[in-house]
């Protein structure tokens, strides 16, 4: 089976003011949309989550966008500018670089969650 990067978001409310009330509301969305038999790419198949804090003013979409590139890039100069700009857009760069990396691609792994703009973002990778 392979892999679909899924982007949730939701804006924290006193409905939803925690980033566990905003995972288990939009797992619980996407099982019901999708079905519950596995296997469908979304938020569904996360068994949880890991909290990272971005850097003020940083968007959340630069930091997708980072962990992309952070391992596209052949020459090592780009490759050495990819991961400067990830750290940059984590609160604690070098020690959360590793972890976030690690997460974003494991399809099994939990999803990675980011308060940004007044709104839960949880992305990554989900078995399909």
């Amino acid at each position: 089976m392979g892999a679909s990067d899924f982007h949730n978001s939701v804006e924290v409310s006193d409905r939803l003011p925690t980033a566990a009330d905003a995972f288990q509301e939009m797992q619980d969305n996407a099982a019901w949309e999708c079905g519950h038999g596995g296997y469908t790419g979304t938020i569904a198949e996360k068994p949880g989550f890991v909290k990272f804090e971005m850097v003020k003013g940083a968007s959340v979409y630069d930091l997708r966008d980072a962990l992309e590139q952070v391992d596209c890039y052949a020459s090592d100069e780009d490759h050495t500018a990819a991961k400067a700009k990830l750290e940059s857009l984590l609160a604690n760069g070098k020690h959360d670089m590793p972890a976030i990396r690690e997460l974003y691609a494991d399809k099994w792994s939990p999803a990675i969650c980011v308060r940004n703009n007044g709104e839960w973002h949880f992305f990554g990778y989900a078995s399909s």
